[in-house]
């Protein structure tokens, strides 16, 4: 009987990371937030993967899919309408699909309890058992939530900006890095253009830049980790636990994050960028 294939994806609202059993490179594709995507996104973002997929195996190597992406259910048994498109890319393939917090705790936390917290573009955040979550935290959104993430950096710059409170050589480097910060421009794109969350978080940069220095960005960017451990990861037992921190945003910010942890007396476990080496070494060595 030919041996098939697996495939594991670690999807955000901004990137999806792919890596195909036997392959030694991954491949990487615009990302997709479930539970704020239309069909027709979902159906772009199933297509793109099922063509990168296809340069590296044909569709009936392929035994299993494992898609952890950012609006997905917690349990895989609870989400077969967000996988369907990917579904009908892969007939001969059974995919499996939960909440990225999932690959996350796997690839951060293994089978250690701990508070598992994701700072990317988004954030969210959960307490792991070592085998599953017993409690999350709702994350809310850039506009209702997401502290710790990088849109929630972009959205409290712009609302400094517009109104003249963020330093003007704050903005001026933001404009310098090619943003348009006129009041139309911010307000469309935030309110009527695609992926608002995207637009947000892509002004992290010039900031997390500007907040190796002290003054208005480091206080920005510290006071929204003190606002993600306040709101979200003491509540979930932080200290008594160890938190696990998976995210490009975490990753790029690690210092600040530290100095966060350590004024709440929070141990923080290694802090991964991207799970997905070692979520697809858990799937492909014990073929789980």
């Amino acid at each position: 009987m030919k041996k098939t294939r697996r495939v594991v994806c670690d999807c955000g609202a901004t990137k999806a990371d792919w890596l195909v059993e036997g392959e030694a490179e991954g491949f990487r594709t615009d990302g997709c937030n479930f539970a704020l995507a239309g069909t027709a996104e979902k159906e772009t973002f199933s297509a793109r993967a099922a063509e990168e997929i296809a340069r590296r195996a044909v569709s009936s190597e392929i035994g299993d899919v494992f898609l952890y992406a950012a609006g997905l259910p917690l349990s895989p048994a609870r989400a077969p309408a967000e996988a369907a498109a990917l579904r009908a890319r892969f007939p001969h393939a059974k995919v499996h699909a939960a909440n990225d917090l999932v690959a996350a705790a796997r690839a951060a936390a293994g089978n250690r309890p701990a508070v598992v917290a994701i700072a990317g573009t988004g954030s969210n955040a959960g307490r792991w058992d070592g085998k599953r979550f017993s409690r999350t935290m709702p994350a809310g959104g850039f506009a209702l939530g997401d502290e710790g993430s990088a849109a929630v950096i972009g959205r409290r710059f712009l609302a400094d900006a517009i109104k003249g409170f963020a330093p003007e050589s704050l903005v001026a480097a933001a404009e310098a890095s090619g943003k348009d910060l006129t009041y139309s421009a911010v307000v469309r794109a935030v309110y009527a253009a695609p992926a608002p969350s995207r637009y947000l978080g892509s002004f992290a940069p010039v900031v997390l830049a500007a907040a190796k220095r002290k003054g208005y960005a480091n206080t920005l960017v510290r006071d929204n980790f003190r606002a993600f451990f306040e709101r979200s990861l003491l509540p979930l037992g932080a200290g008594k636990l160890p938190v696990a921190f998976v995210g490009g945003f975490a990753a790029a910010a690690e210092t600040h994050l530290r100095a966060v942890a350590a004024e709440f007396g929070v141990e923080l476990l290694p802090v991964l960028a991207r799970p997905l080496p070692r979520l697809a070494a858990w799937h492909f060595a014990s073929r789980r």
